[in-house]
């Protein structure tokens, strides 16, 4: 099967639902390794203003970022409706961490920003970001 119609898809998710989201930076951390293909945002309250979300991965917070895409969402994008976009693979390892920058427009928006992902198969002692507890 191809990335998109894998039957082990996961979602990682930021619970960003609040009002006001323009201009606000979110994070989404993967805990395990594994290949992000599509971004999305779930829209909870009516944007009045077109809006974008840029989408980057980051080796850690505010470390090398690689661009992953951009989410655009219309003001006429109706409260129950997922918008998103199929990127190229991402790989993402623990300690990655996927960062979602939130455009300066609109003013009274909610939205639930999220990863769809596949998890690849790797021990947790071969990832230098993993560390076993006492």
């Amino acid at each position: 099967m191809g990335i998109g119609t894998d039957s082990k898809q996961a979602l990682l998710t930021k619970d960003s639902n609040t009002t006001a989201l323009k201009n606000t930076t979110k994070y989404i951390y993967p805990m395990d390794p594994c290949t992000a293909f599509r971004v999305q945002a779930y829209v909870d309250v009516i944007a009045d203003a077109d809006m974008t979300i840029t989408v980057t991965k980051e080796a850690i917070i505010g470390g090398t970022s690689t661009a992953m895409g951009t989410i655009t969402i219309p003001n006429t994008t109706a409260v129950g409706k997922t918008v998103y976009k199929d990127i190229t693979p991402v790989d993402l390892i623990p300690g990655n961490v996927i960062k979602m920058v939130v455009s300066n427009t609109g003013t009274a928006t909610a939205m639930i920003l999220s990863a769809v992902v596949i998890p690849r198969a790797e021990m947790a002692a071969n990832m230098t970001n993993m560390v076993a507890s006492a």
